[in-house]
């Protein structure tokens, strides 16, 4: 019996028998093939390959591959059975998607399926039906520059066309410039020169654009400057600032700052007179307070008198002079409780934890100071902050820590007598990557703008210039927002993105509307403690009535007008910063400026609405649920009338929160529906198109355009009406 194994191919062996019979043996042999069966060949899967996109009103063709237990393939695109699950679609026997108009970007789920030997297998593919986008049109035109100008100067102003696609162009050049004033003139460059004046006067400039066919019209207003005239800045109060309590045999700055009628301020510690008013405490001419030893807790009263042509300020403070007792002991070492010592992966945003405050006196927890670094020693500090609202959890800015980095963090606490104890025994923790940046630009990978964006209209793109400008998308990628260093201290903007406001658990102070959420960058400056300014452009317009507000974990949401200005280009704004002060939220003078930042509407901070805080973010929850997002420029444009238009007034105010109460089942239904969507957008524009005049160019203008555009359709239909009498009569 010959029994045989498994073979990869046919082989041959060789079979031999003996026998002896009588003392004589035989032997035979006999070649046998061993013949390998192949395996029945059965389907294993299928695959569909072709377009991930087709454009609206057009064809593509898809292919379907079947591969078998082999490893073999074979395209069966006609042998299939095709099928999809768009109204917006079909597909042929053949495997060509056609595609009929879409509102906007439409997903369609492609199916085919395939059978062999009674084996079936299915393959589906995600295609994306573009909406193309219209032909771009010119929307609108736009100066920039001074809005004064000195007599006898001159100054350049730029026009700037906006497209229908959003996009801006400066035509300085190609523009029709005029002036309707006796006292200056403009060329065809954009450069106004003005004459001699007696008094301040206003002349407005024009820029006439045309582009194919289309003509828009812009004006500025600019004041020419008699500088002739002296303009009288009267000092209008002074203030002192500092701590308002210190212990004894001890000493502490206070500063004095003088305000002026033009609104300005002025530190004038140096010039001021310094007096107290105790036996236990002498001021120097420095504004520093030195104290004695007291029996118990002394108030004494500090007194800064300042003269500025010939006006005289006086401002005083009380401060408390603290009795440390001679047997205050200093409070027990803290320790860390969160991050673990060694622990990986740790998220961001990171709380540091510690155990409850203790005190062998039972003294009261007045602060805490604490410390990251890279080094164990603590060498170099990444954060050091020095907080009596913070003590024994401590929020750690954003963008102080970078991801999968290692770190140590420590922690002391001060009792009521400004005695530290000893430092908690530094913790060890590493972070978990969290930011995709495949490139290493700084810039999440999600939020990358494409190569034309060039939002400080140099005529280069902004992904050519990094080491000048950085740019980001928004959240729902709506807007695109860059940040250009303007200061030669300014070594590099090493990271940018966007933070998400609704993601910050701290609303107190929180304007309702941060427009395009918040904006956090690093930068690199030197020296370390320098001053800079930074340039913050938007892709979508801004307007100078509106808020710049700093968030950081620490000292929490608040207006940052004091170091913003709002640019004449109508897209910019200038902030100054200073590494370890205003603007800079890790707390020391290292070299880094971090800082989370954004702009709120006009309205965003003064008013409140009932109900406002739902699924709107911020309100306008139908105009949201139809464009799709909150950050949407037409659903901006709609917050902006709101706040500025209907909530002044008592009624506006009726109107807004009895559409705030009754809108959001309205606007629950219309997000689940794409064809209602779309209609809605539609049904809006006639409201979108009345804001916007009624924003840009103000309450009595659009009523005479309304006007106008009323008594013309009054006339046409009157003339329609003639024409049809008339044809009645003739019938």
């Amino acid at each position: 019996m010959l029994t045989t194994s498994q073979v990869s191919d046919d082989v041959t062996v060789t079979v031999q028998a003996s026998y002896t019979h009588e003392g004589v043996t035989r032997t035979a042999t006999k070649a046998v093939t061993i013949v390998d069966v192949p395996v029945p060949v059965t389907l294993s899967s299928l695959s569909i390959s072709g377009d991930n996109s087709v454009n609206e009103n057009s064809s593509a063709g898809y292919t379907a591959t079947a591969t078998f237990s082999d490893g073999s393939t074979q395209t069966v695109t006609g042998s299939a059975i095709w099928s999809e699950n768009s109204s917006y679609a079909s597909i042929n026997s053949s495997g060509v998607l056609t595609t009929s108009q879409v509102s906007d970007d439409v997903t369609v789920s492609v199916q085919a399926s395939y059978t062999h030997e009674a084996v079936t297998r299915t393959a589906t593919k995600a295609v994306t039906i573009a909406d193309v986008p219209v032909p771009v049109t010119l929307s609108s035109l736009s100066i920039s520059g001074d809005n004064s100008v000195n007599e006898n100067s001159s100054a350049g102003y730029t026009a700037t066309a906006t497209f229908s696609d959003g996009s801006t162009q400066t035509i300085t050049g190609s523009s029709n410039w005029s002036d309707d004033s006796i006292h200056a003139s403009i060329n065809s460059s954009g450069v106004l020169t003005t004459y001699e004046v007696s008094d301040d006067v206003t002349v407005t400039i024009q820029a006439s654009y045309t582009h194919e066919g289309v003509t828009q019209t812009a004006t500025k207003a600019v004041t020419i400057i008699n500088v002739t005239a002296p303009v009288t800045v009267i000092l209008s109060s002074l203030s002192i600032s500092g701590d308002d309590s210190v212990n004894e045999n001890s000493s502490a700055g206070y500063t004095a700052t003088a305000t002026f009628s033009d609104g300005s301020t002025q530190t004038v510690t140096g010039s001021a007179i310094w007096s107290e008013n105790s036996s236990y405490a002498s001021i120097n001419s420095s504004g520093v307070l030195t104290t004695s030893q007291v029996t118990g807790d002394v108030t004494v009263t500090i007194q800064a008198i300042y003269t500025y042509e010939g006006v005289t300020k006086t401002a005083t403070m009380v401060a408390t002079i603290i009795h440390v007792p001679e047997s205050n002991l200093p409070p027990n070492t803290p320790t860390i409780l969160y991050p673990e010592n060694g622990q990986y992966d740790v998220e961001t945003p990171l709380d540091i934890i510690t155990e409850p405050f203790s005190d062998q006196d039972n003294g009261a927890h007045s602060k805490s100071q604490w410390q990251i670094s890279e080094q164990i020693d603590f060498s170099t500090l990444v954060v050091d902050i020095t907080s009596d609202n913070y003590l024994t959890t401590f929020p750690v800015p954003h963008m102080v820590l970078k991801s999968d980095r290692t770190y140590y963090a420590r922690v002391r606490f001060y009792d009521f007598y400004d005695t530290a104890s000893d430092w908690s025994t530094p913790v060890e923790f590493t972070t978990t990557y969290f930011v995709e940046d495949l490139n290493s630009n700084g810039i999440p990978d999600a939020h990358e703008v494409d190569d034309t964006v060039d939002l400080n209209l140099d005529g280069t793109p902004d992904n050519d210039q990094p080491e000048i400008i950085k740019c980001v998308q928004t959240i729902d990628g709506s807007t695109h927002v860059g940040v250009e260093k303007t200061s030669d201290a300014i070594i590099q903007i090493q990271a940018l993105e966007m933070i998400d406001p609704d993601t910050i658990p701290d609303t107190a102070n929180r304007p309702e509307n941060v427009i395009f959420g918040l904006v956090s960058y690093r930068l690199l400056v030197n020296p370390p403690g320098a001053t800079v300014t930074v340039k913050i452009y938007f892709s979508e317009e801004i307007f100078g009535s509106d808020t710049f507000f700093k968030y950081d974990t620490i000292n929490g949401w608040f207006d940052y007008s004091e170091h913003t200005t709002f640019n004449d280009d109508g897209h910019s704004v200038t902030l100054e910063l200073k590494d370890g002060g205003h603007g800079d939220s890790d707390g020391l003078a290292n070299g880094v400026i971090i800082d989370p930042i954004g702009i709120a509407d006009s309205g965003g901070s003064s008013y409140t609405v009932t109900g406002s805080s739902g699924g709107g973010g911020g309100g306008c929850f139908i105009a949201t649920a139809a464009f799709g997002s909150k950050f949407e420029k037409h659903v901006r444009l709609l917050r902006r009338f709101r706040d500025i238009y209907l909530m002044p007034s008592k009624i506006g105010r009726v109107f807004v929160n009895a559409y705030y109460k009754y809108s959001p089942p309205v606007a629950d239904f219309i997000a689940d529906h794409d064809t209602l969507r779309a209609t809605v957008r539609w049904s809006l524009i006639p409201l979108i198109g009345l804001s916007w005049m009624l924003l840009h160019l103000g309450i009595a203008p659009t009523l005479l355009m309304l006007l106008l555009m009323s008594f013309t359709m009054l006339i046409c239909y009157r003339r329609k009406a003639s024409k049809g009498g008339e044809q009645t009569t003739l019938s």
